[in-house]
């Protein structure tokens, strides 16, 4: 052996026996090095020199496929361990190399460095994260001792035995948990019903809750942590969804998760504890919740908070609750909506929040990382015989590749390693807690800004060319857009990458180091918000408080498009305090540098139209930088804004209203002066009502009560604080506008949280409202797994239907979130028969599933009876239907492809046609639902995002004369058209684009549906109403599925033919985003009487006006709005157009060639009774104009059958010696009109014979809706009047000794005997009201209670209801009984006899005196 080989033999000996002394002594919590630095080695373990292999914990899932692995892992596939957390190359992907940059042509680190980060820190038990999702999986044993515990609720533990610990950290290891009571005597370990055989905190909650709020927090018994869902102090997962199950315990475990305890794996702050918050029981999130959330989490002492949840609506108390959040020093991790899209969703885009983003390798999600479905194709037989999976077999060629189910765009913070944007999140959470928890452990506190400017100056940037093989992106497939490797770090910021992958190990050393960057935020105005002025005022906040002296510089600038090639400097400055404002920007300038920009195609996002507006394209930057002295790490700021000028814009608008605006908005006259207002709900908890000079209506905004949820709170200090700000009100929906109950005034309803609402136009609440369904339909035991998720309030809706005919008075008819279909009178009363619930009567009982439904129902008489039936979905969703093959001999190509994915992947839904009498329907066997209903269409992915996935709205239409029904399902390729039996009388399917729809850049593939539902109207005057239909490419789902591809993809509004089911010629059309749970609006824009247009919002701001002939945008539009486009537009009748994103952003243009009569689709479901009905008639006549008395009666300017539209069915008229007010049009004598309604604006005079002083009229549609009254004065002199008694008599007295069987009518209220009978004792509560007749009777009076003693008859006074007045007047003239007094009697005490009955006795009308 010569010396050199001696001695390389005697190094190899000396490093083996270092490694080996290393492993043996390997201590996860005290390493033997803080060297946090990615690592590169050249040679393979042990020889590597790669500090982050000593000290590794010893989790099984940790590092299984690494071959030095210690705890004996065998894995050879890089799924099956946690590369994400490494902070070096796997040694499953040695081929994978960086191209560019800094680290060129080494290998590839695999994941974000919290491997190198645990050098320095492990995190601390009193840096704890909020997560805010569905709650908490009790018995994961990864959580069971991170859970922070409330010790001002508990006592202090006791050792075994019985003796008191001296401190709440009894067993002395330095945090306080639950392993502090793994002793005590007093504590159950089975105490709580869902936990594991080991204590853990729902045990604690079972023992020691005692109904007191201890620490008078304004939570009672909050142990460990909260639940807002079902507003108690257990906040246990007990979502019924299988995909959301759990969502709340994996964030929790991927931010914190217990480690080196020899399970399972571990999270990125595994020393950090976790404060579970329930906010919703899926993580698609009602607004407030989360913003309860919030509160709950800051005064709780969070440092970090985690929602990987998408909200509803964008509430203004959720917002304010994120500020209270960043004011108190809280770090806020958000995802997006996971769907590969740059629109905005909240809570994420709340301006202190951290939008965050994943990256993936390019091979993820071909082969193991995929669902079972895909899985069993790719990786099944006869392949897996072979051992051979694809996809995670390929070799990865990046770890740099945008991760499809996040959501990108101009907010972007920082991307983890993962798959999905919520995985991310949670590990987004566990990355800030561990920058805090090694600032901590050097006595510093960070501030929101800081921490998240350390995690995104350090991150890792993501650089690289989409067209170049060799750039760090590069691998299987297309790229996303990156970063320039030759620009300086401030501008590598991109919008799939954020400032790029997390660098944990350069974080936590940064933090550590105390050489904290400045803090940099821009507080205003809004993100993205639309400006249309000269000027832009940036305000925000600079300050650094660990730079030499404090002293610092700034500079503001700003560049077109999201990623700004060319900055230019608005302001700077030195300071060494605070600076708040930033200086002004000229938007002349940016708009001049707009209009030559082109933001170009985004390989990572759908292809947009070829000759229609990129909606990038007039966007831009503001970025604020700050420089520290002696700081190495800047701060940085940026937002986007957008330039949304325009000629047609009115005054005043855009209103930023503060709130979101997912609710549809409506033009209607609430006030009969024949001009239409503007009917607007925000996600405040309010509605406002615009006149058309901007001003509002008197009496206007309205506002909805407190949730439910609030109750209980409002001591908290989160509450207090924004009490008076943004209190947490019921979120309203789309309203309906009609006079509801007769009585000439118009009334506004809608549904908002737990309740239906309807106020007068005056802005005063209705007599009975608001009114709610009972809450036992939805008490938190009906949940239950996989079947049954019930919830409170409403979502959906409601619509105006003709239960009773159209002689009837109309009902409220809206589906709950609890499964039931619900009917309200006019007055707030149930209608009988009502509720129905929407289950399916043909699954076995104890597998019908109890879902809710969001979708606004349908009206119209489906079965020829003359009554309005209900057509509405629910969200349940039952095994597929079987394929139908023989719809591919009928040219249904869809439906069959769509039956097959659901078989494979998917389900059924369905959708009901309830009869006008609910329960009480006498046929089909009496269940509610008219034969062949409910029907089952097929979907693919219903239960992808639970709660919204399944809703769409039904809608209804003739075609060829007969009654159709158009429904779909989520996931399918086709919409059904249904006949009233349910039977499919057409398929069509989201078809593969036509010549000259590819000519707008649509792919030559189909599509299929998603959230969003179908309008119907006609494209081209004469021929058959399309229906219209948002689609999305099928590239899109195989890149959802995929994760890391980039397939080109669109998104599409399409047009088809009910009878045929083909598209139309021009149709679909290329648009730019979702529309999700929305729908178009079809109207004529242009005032050319060939064609009409659908009016399209989505996602990304535009509203496109895509014409029904060439499929071009109408001259003048898209609009530019900047926001997403919830609501669809509505079109006024005076050449005004309104649109509402969720931003809170108001708009409203003028557009003098709209024709005043829109006949088609021209707002949110059809009309403002929101009927979901192509040929009903919600639209009441207009005001009779310039009314005024003459010699032959009463002349006026005419009005149409709807507004100044049509021909109005006939005329209405009354009249009285005093004034006659719109409410009391019905008491006043009847007047007897002959003549018929004129074309509208025609001069016409109505002989009104026998008249009195006043008299009243209106005209009245052929559906019984009647237009505002119009009164006219004829003088003393200008009627008969009564004739002059000759024998006056005193005025009667309410009458006192009513004998049973008589009802005395007197000054509007019937004076009647209530009976208790003797078989009910000792007394009887009885609830009385006269009606019309025994069954189904009309309630001619309010409900009055009333307490009667056994065998005694009592005088009750009972109010009349204005519409039944004139008509007891009448029948107290006829001597006989013709009226039912009503009785429902019950029991007072439960003593003897029957609990409860129903007693009638028939009465007849007398007059007093």
């Amino acid at each position: 052996m010569n010396r050199l080989a001696g001695t390389v033999l005697l190094a190899l000996a000396i490093l083996l026996g270092t490694v080996a002394t290393a492993s043996a002594a390997r201590d996860f919590w005290n390493p033997a090095s803080n060297d946090s630095s990615q690592q590169f080695p050249l040679l393979p373990p042990p020889l590597d020199g790669n500090v982050q292999r000593d000290d590794t914990p010893n989790d099984p899932g940790y590092d299984p496929a690494e071959p030095d692995d210690e705890d004996g892992g065998a894995a050879t596939n890089l799924y099956d361990e946690r590369f994400d957390l490494f902070g070096f190359p796997s040694a499953q992907t040695p081929l994978t190399l960086y191209r560019e940059g800094p680290n060129a042509l080494k290998k590839q680190v695999s994941g974000f460095n919290a491997a190198g980060a645990w050098k320095v820190t492990r995190g601390r038990p009193d840096v704890q994260i909020a997560v805010l999702d569905t709650g908490i999986k009790w018995d994961r044993e990864g959580l069971r001792l991170q859970v922070a515990l409330n010790r001002n609720e508990l006592p202090l533990p006791q050792k075994a035995g019985g003796a008191g610990c001296s401190a709440y950290d009894c067993n002395g290891d330095g945090a306080f948990n639950v392993a502090d009571y793994a002793a005590d005597p007093r504590v159950d370990h089975a105490a709580g019903p869902h936990g594991s055989a080991e204590i853990d905190g729902e045990d604690l909650i079972a023992t020691f809750s005692d109904g007191s709020d201890a620490d008078g927090n304004g939570y009672v018994d909050d142990i460990a942590g909260w639940d807002f869902f079902d507003n108690d102090n257990d906040p246990f997962d007990a979502s019924s969804y299988f995909a959301a199950s759990g969502h709340g315990s994996g964030r929790m475990m991927e931010a914190a998760e217990r480690g080196n305890d020899g399970q399972g794996e571990l999270g990125v702050c595994p020393g950090c504890q976790v404060i579970p918050v329930r906010i919703w029981d899926t993580f698609v999130a009602d607004g407030n919740t989360v913003g309860m959330g919030m509160l709950y989490a800051t005064d709780s002492g969070a440092e970090v908070i985690v929602a990987a949840n998408g909200s509803i609506y964008h509430s203004a108390f959720a917002e304010a609750a994120s500020n209270y959040a960043w004011s108190h020093g809280v770090v806020q991790t958000y995802s997006g909506d996971d769907l590969n899209t740059a629109n905005h969703n909240y809570p994420a885009n709340y301006g202190h929040a951290m939008l965050i983003q994943g990256v993936v390798t390019d091979t993820e999600g071909l082969g193991t990382d995929v669902g079972p479905e895909l899985r069993s194709a790719l990786c099944g037989q006869p392949l897996a015989s072979l051992g051979v999976c694809l996809g995670s077999q390929l070799p990865v060629g990046t770890y740099f590749r945008g991760a499809n189910t996040t959501q990108f765009g101009g907010k972007s913070s920082i991307s983890m390693e993962g798959a999905s944007g919520s995985e991310n999140t949670g590990k987004a959470g566990g990355a800030a807690a561990l920058v805090i928890s090694a600032a901590r452990d050097h006595g510093i506190q960070l501030r929101p800004d800081e921490t998240r400017a350390i995690l995104e100056q350090t991150a890792e940037r993501v650089t690289g060319n989409s067209a170049n093989p060799l750039a760090n992106t590069s691998g299987l497939g297309v790229a996303d857009p990156a970063a320039d490797p030759a620009a300086p770090r401030e501008s590598q910021w991109t919008s799939h990458f954020g400032w790029g992958r997390v660098n944990l190990g350069a974080a936590v050393s940064v933090a550590a180091s105390g050489k904290l960057p400045p803090e940099a935020t821009i507080t205003s105005p809004d993100w993205y918000a639309p400006l249309t002025g000269d000027t832009l005022q940036v305000r925000g906040l600079a300050r650094a408080r660990v730079a030499t002296g404090g002293h610092f510089t700034w500079k503001l600038e700003w560049g077109t498009g999201q990623e700004p090639d060319t900055w230019h400097q608005v302001g700077s400055g030195t300071s060494s305090g605070t600076v708040t404002d930033f200086g002004t920007i000229q938007l002349d300038q940016v708009r001049q540098a707009l209009a030559s920009y082109d933001a170009g195609q985004d390989s990572g996002g759908p292809i947009f139209s070829t000759s229609g507006t990129d909606p990038l394209d007039h966007e831009f930057t503001v970025r604020l930088i700050v420089n520290g002295d002696g700081i190495d790490t800047p701060g940085i700021d940026r937002r986007v804004f957008t330039s949304a000028r325009d000629e047609d814009l009115r005054d005043g608008f855009p209103k930023r209203m503060g709130a979101g605006g997912e609710a549809p908005i409506r033009y209607a006259d609430l006030d009969g002066d024949g001009t239409e207002e503007l009917v607007v709900p925000t996600m405040a908890g309010e509605i406002h009502a615009y006149r058309q000079d901007g001003s509002e209506l008197p009496g206007w905004p309205v506002r909805t009560r407190l949730m439910h949820q609030a109750g209980g709170h409002q001591g908290a200090n989160g509450f207090k604080a924004l009490a008076a700000e943004a209190p947490p009100r019921e979120p309203p929906r789309g309203p309906v506008v009609a006079d509801i109950d007769g009585d000439g005034e118009t009334e506004v309803v809608t549904t908002a949280g737990y309740h239906v609402y309807a106020w007068g136009a005056d802005g005063r609440l209705e007599d009975g409202f608001p009114v709610g369904p009972p809450l036992s339909n939805c008490r938190p035991e009906l949940q239950k797994p996989n079947i049954s998720h019930p919830k409170c309030g409403f979502i959906a809706s409601p619509a105006l239907a003709r239960l009773d005919g159209p002689d009837g008075l109309p009902s409220i008819v809206v589906p709950g979130l609890d499964g039931y279909l619900y009917a309200y009178t006019p007055r707030g009363g149930t209608v009988p028969g009502f509720p129905v619930r929407l289950v399916d009567p043909d699954i076995p009982a104890d597998q019908q599933m109890l879902a809710e439904s969001i979708t606004s129902p349908a009206v119209g008489d489906l079965n020829g009876d003359g009554r309005d039936d209900i057509v509405v979905a629910s969200n349940e969703t039952y095994d597929a239907q079987a394929p139908d093959f023989e719809s591919l001999a009928s040219g249904f190509l869809g439906s069959a492809l769509t039956d097959i994915l659901a078989n494979a992947a998917g389900g059924s839904n369905r959708v009901y046609a309830v009869d006008s009498r609910g329960n009480d329907y006498p046929d089909n066997d009496g269940k509610p639902f008219l034969a062949g209903w409910p029907i089952k269409p097929n979907g693919a992915i219903q239960d992808t995002l639970p709660m919204i996935g399944p809703g769409q709205d039904p809608s209804i239409m003739k075609v060829d004369g007969e009654t159709r029904v158009v429904a779909s399902a989520t996931g399918s390729a086709t919409i059904g058209v249904y006949g009233t039996d349910g039977s499919l009388s057409r398929g069509i399917q989201q078809s593969i684009p036509g010549a000259a729809s590819t000519a707008d850049g649509a792919l030559p593939v189909g599509g299929i549906n998603l959230f969003e539902s179908a309008s119907l109207g006609k494209l081209v005057p004469g021929q058959n109403p399309s229906v219209v239909k948002y689609g999305l490419g099928l590239p899109a789902v195989l890149n959802l599925l995929l994760v890391g591809q980039n397939l080109p993809y669109n998104h599409l509004i399409g047009a088809y033919d009910p009878v045929t089911g083909l598209s139309q010629p021009a149709f679909p059309r290329v648009t730019e985003d979702y529309q999700f749970l929305s729908s178009s609006t079809i109207a004529n824009v242009t005032g050319n009487p060939t064609s009409n247009q659908v009016i399209a919002g989505t996602g990304l701001g535009l509203v496109n006006a895509y014409d029904g002939l060439t499929g071009a945008n109408a001259p003048g539009f898209p609009k530019v709005t900047g926001g997403w486009l919830f609501s669809p537009a509505a079109i006024s009748d005076d050449g005004r157009i309104a649109a509402f994103t969720r931003e809170g952003y108001l708009f409203e243009w003028s557009r003098p060639d709209i024709p005043a009569c829109q006949s088609e689709w021209p707002g949110f479901r059809h009309d403002p009774q929101q009927s979901g009905n192509y040929d009903h008639d919600g639209t009441a006549p207009g005001p009779l104009r310039d009314a005024k008395p003459g010699a032959s009666g009463v002349s006026f300017e005419a009005t149409g059958d709807d507004g100044r539209c049509g021909q109005a069915d006939h005329y209405e008229a009354v009249s009285s010696e005093k004034p006659i007010a719109a409410d009391g049009f019905g008491d006043a004598d009847r007047l007897r009109v002959t003549e018929a309604p004129a074309e509208p604006g025609a001069e016409e005079t109505l002989a009104l014979t026998g008249h009195k002083r006043y008299a009243a009229i209106r005209a009245v549609d052929e559906s019984g809706n009647p237009g505002p009254v119009a009164m006219v004065d004829f003088g003393p002199s200008g009627g008969p009047g009564p004739d002059p008694d000759p024998d006056p008599k005193p005025s009667p007295k309410p009458p006192r000794n009513v004998k049973p069987g008589l009802a005395f009518l007197y000054k509007g209220r019937l004076y009647v005997r209530v009976h208790c009978p003797k078989r009910f004792r000792p007394a009887c509560r009885v609830r009385a009201t006269v009606v019309t007749k025994k069954r189904r009777g009309k309630a001619m009076t309010k409900t009055l209670r009333v307490k009667v003693r056994s065998g005694h008859w009592k005088r009750a006074a009972l109010k009349v209801r204005r519409p039944f007045l004139k008509r007891l007047q009448k029948l107290s003239k006829v001597k006989r009984r013709t009226i039912f007094l009503k009785m429902r009697v019950k029991a007072r005490r439960a003593t003897h006899g029957p609990r409860k009955a129903v007693v009638y006795h028939r009465l007849r009308v007398r007059s007093p005196g």
